[in-house]
């Protein structure tokens, strides 16, 4: 087997189309996007087994104080298809050359997470080419084949999921495709302030905003629309036969008409007319952002993980020193270490959701922005009736995809902001 580097453009993405499975972070557009936002530079290579391409991957590299080299392969490397696919065997092999490249000839600290799923290979395979796991984040999301008809996708849906949808195409929510500087521009304001006000991690408005200057062709804004005014949006990215849902932004009025639903619906919509194969929804995190994961498994798409996360450092590396990952989650996804705060997406995503929805209601019921905190007595206060609480339970129910039984209607349960999200926690877990 040879490694060789890739230098062009159009043979890359090439390449791409053919492997057996394609990732975002292995992309073109996305490596020049971190090289603009963080300075790691993207070194591009394949390897080939006489004339056969076998796998390929896009490794950012960067001198890090004290550590010196350090090369990081995000969702890479990738396996190309070929005649008879990549065996497990070919691909050990493959992993071992890079390996050998920038751990024995750079000297670098190499960090990995192949392209591959979860029990595509076999035990131990990693130790037997000296890899060892990390302890980063492991990726694993939801995808939906857009290619089945639609009366087989809405059957694949959750009631619960469903029912949403059906309400916001009834409540006459529409669909525009945005794909200049001035629609990113738009997308881009309001993301900035959800940002800011939620903690939002990755990807940043600059990661985004880097990615589309590098590339505007991979990305398409898809914009939900009530009475001409945008209240909602999808940004969607294109690689090889996948569409990913790389960041949305909602606005206040988008809950009342189910705008979200209604987007990833479009989503699968759109990559299914762009020719696509997946539409990806953007990853999954169980343990720190359950709400979000539970609504996105109620559509009813496939689950996958990847293989795992594993590293390898050369001999005299430095094993004490500062840990250069910290601060580079907004850029590079996965990076919330075990002491870290709450990964992408928010660093209290079920109790900001909880306080939107309640924030919403007493805004409909009372015609006006009326100041609602966490403790707020919300019943004993009359500032919700029971009429009213209904609903909120059925939107609770909606969002999170939980059950809420009768008996679980109570004062204690239901009265205060804080006291709602510790009840639906509950739920979740």
């Amino acid at each position: 087997m040879k490694l060789t580097n890739v230098d062009d453009r159009r043979d890359w993405e090439t390449l791409t189309g053919q492997c057996l499975e394609a990732d975002l972070q292995q992309t073109w557009a996305y490596g020049q996007g971190v090289q603009s936002c963080i300075g790691w530079t993207p070194v591009r290579q394949v390897v080939t087994d006489g004339h056969r391409p076998l796998a390929m991957a896009q490794t950012l590299v960067k001198e890090v104080p004290v550590l010196g080299k350090v090369a990081r392969m995000q969702h890479g490397p990738m396996f190309i298809r070929g005649d008879n696919g990549c065996s497990p065997s070919e691909a050990a092999e493959a992993i071992a050359l890079f390996r050998q490249h920038w751990v024995e000839r750079e000297g670098a600290t190499l960090h990995l997470s192949p392209c591959l799923f979860s029990a595509a290979m076999p035990d131990g395979w990693e130790a037997d080419i000296r890899l060892r796991p990390s302890d980063e984040a492991l990726w694993e999301s939801i995808r939906v084949d857009v290619t089945l008809p639609d009366k087989v996708l809405r059957k694949n849906m959750k009631r619960r999921w469903r029912n949403p949808l059906r309400k916001a195409e009834k409540a006459g929510l529409e669909i525009r495709v945005g794909d200049t500087a001035a629609d990113l521009g738009f997308f881009l304001e309001h993301y900035r302030q959800a940002t800011h006000e939620k903690g939002f991690s990755w990807p940043s408005p600059e990661l985004v905003q880097a990615i589309w200057e590098a590339d505007p062709s991979v990305l398409r804004m898809l914009f939900a629309v009530h009475r001409g005014e945008r209240i909602g949006a999808m940004v969607l990215y294109r690689y090889a036969a996948t569409q990913f849902s790389l960041v949305a932004w909602n606005s206040p009025e988008a809950g009342k008409f189910h705008a979200h639903n209604f987007l990833i619906w479009q989503s699968v919509c759109h990559a299914r007319e762009t020719g696509c194969k997946w539409l990806d929804l953007g990853g999954t995190d169980p343990e720190h952002l359950p709400g979000i994961t539970k609504f996105k498994q109620g559509l009813g798409g496939e689950a996958y993980r990847l293989l795992g996360n594993f590293e390898a450092r050369p001999s005299d590396a430095v094993t004490d020193g500062p840990d250069y990952r910290r601060g580079l989650g907004h850029i590079l996804p996965g990076l919330a270490l075990p002491d870290s705060p709450a990964p992408a997406g928010g660093t209290d995503e079920t109790g900001d959701r909880v306080a939107e929805i309640i924030a919403r209601f007493v805004r409909e019921i009372h015609a006006s922005d009326m100041d609602v905190n966490e403790t707020t007595s919300l019943i004993d206060g009359g500032i919700i009736d029971s009429l009213s609480l209904v609903s909120v339970v059925q939107a609770l129910q909606e969002a999170f995809g939980i059950d809420i039984g009768v008996q679980d209607i109570t004062i204690d349960n239901f009265d205060r902001i804080d006291s709602i999200r510790n009840f639906v926690r509950s739920k979740l877990n």
